[in-house]
Order: C-alpha cells, then structure tokens, then sequence
C-alpha cells in the first residue's frame, strides 16, 4: 500500500516528482508515447531493483506490489470516476445486477 510514513515520503518524494515533471513534459510533445514511457520506466525500475540473480520470492513480491498498485488505484480512482460517468451518461446495470 502507498501509504508509508512521512520521513521516506520526504527522501522518496523528490525523486518523484523530478520523474513526473520529466514524463509530463515528454507526454506534452508526444502523448501517444505515454503508455511506452511508463512501461519502460516501471519495467527498468524493477529490473534494477531485482538485481543480477532475483529468486522467485523476489518476482513474486514484484508482482504483488504491481497487483497491489493497480487495485488501489482503480479503488482510489477509477471507481468514483466510473461511477461519476454513469450518472452522467447512464448506467447500463438495471437495479439488482
């Protein structure tokens, strides 16, 4: 879960927002990349985080962190946002689905 104590905030949160500004200003010129980027950047993140000789405890790890990553962000936000659309638009599900 990201929701880690304010000190490794603080020494983490540099670093971010550092890459986003970068990302951001790459997204500006060409947008279409944009998924290509991020998958690059997590992929060699993880790749240099498992180090030469990774064991299946460390993959296995990785990917609980991604899966870990993707559910609170479709918790966080995807959800409200869908939610918010179907009002908008309409819902598709009757009552009782």
């Amino acid at each position: 879960m990201p929701y880690i104590q304010q000190p490794m905030r603080d020494i983490l949160d540099p670093f971010v927002h550092e890459l986003v500004s970068i990302v951001s200003r790459i997204d500006a010129l060409h947008p279409e990349s944009r998924p290509g980027d991020l998958n690059y950047i997590i992929t060699t993140l993880i790749i240099g985080i498992l180090g030469n000789e990774p064991h299946y405890k460390d993959y296995n790890e990785i990917i609980g962190v991604l899966e870990c990553v993707k559910s609170e962000l479709y918790r966080r936000q995807v959800s409200g946002y869908e939610d918010k659309k179907a009002i908008e638009n309409g819902d598709v599900y009757k009552e009782g689905d």
